[in-house]
Formats: structure tokens, C-alpha cells, sequence
């Protein structure tokens, strides 16, 4: 099996993206039509993958706006618990990197 370069695979996505065909991509860089497909498949996969998190994402952050008291008052208990699972959403969704 061989292996290509990020770098390769970049200017095919690139490519790919202008709207080239698979085919002239496949003649222009040697790369099999199949390996292009595969590559097109798993990238497409990742966005789809991508998008579906992020819509969970959102409905927990609705669902959570949600519980706001809609009388803008609350008990300190009812707040503190509010703004814990804000803290805790936030943990969850955001990575922290350490520098």
C-alpha cells in the first residue's frame, strides 16, 4: 500500500474542491481513482461526523438557556446548580490546551 503526503492529499482536496473530476485528478497525479474516492469518502464522513456534534452541542446549550427562570429570579441553590452544569457543558465541549 502506498503511502502520500499531507501534502498530497491537501492539493487533491484542493482540487477536488474547485470541482475537478476525479478522473483528471487521478490522471494528473497517479494517484488511483479508488485511493481519490476513499480519501473523498472518509473526508466527507469527518464533516458529517462533525456537524452532528455540534448540533448536539447546540441543543445542550438550548436546552440549558432553557432552564433559565423565566421570571428572572431564582433561589441561590437553583443559581449555583444553573451555573454549575454551564461550567460543566463548557469542560465538556471546550479542550483546553496546556501551553
Amino acid at each position: 500500500m502506498k503511502r502520500y503526503s499531507t501534502e498530497t492529499k491537501i492539493e487533491v482536496f484542493r482540487r477536488l474542491d474547485s470541482g475537478e473530476t476525479v478522473n483528471v485528478i487521478a490522471n494528473d497525479t497517479g494517484i488511483g481513482t479508488h485511493t481519490i474516492l476513499k480519501w473523498r469518502y472518509a473526508r466527507e464522513m469527518e464533516r458529517a461526523e462533525s456537524s452532528e456534534r455540534l448540533i448536539e452541542e447546540r441543543q445542550i446549550f438550548n436546552w440549558l438557556l432553557a432552564k433559565l427562570p423565566e421570571n428572572g429570579q431564582w433561589t441561590r441553590a437553583e443559581r449555583d446548580r444553573w451555573v454549575n452544569a454551564y461550567v460543566a457543558m463548557i469542560d465538556l465541549l471546550v479542550e483546553v490546551e496546556e501551553l
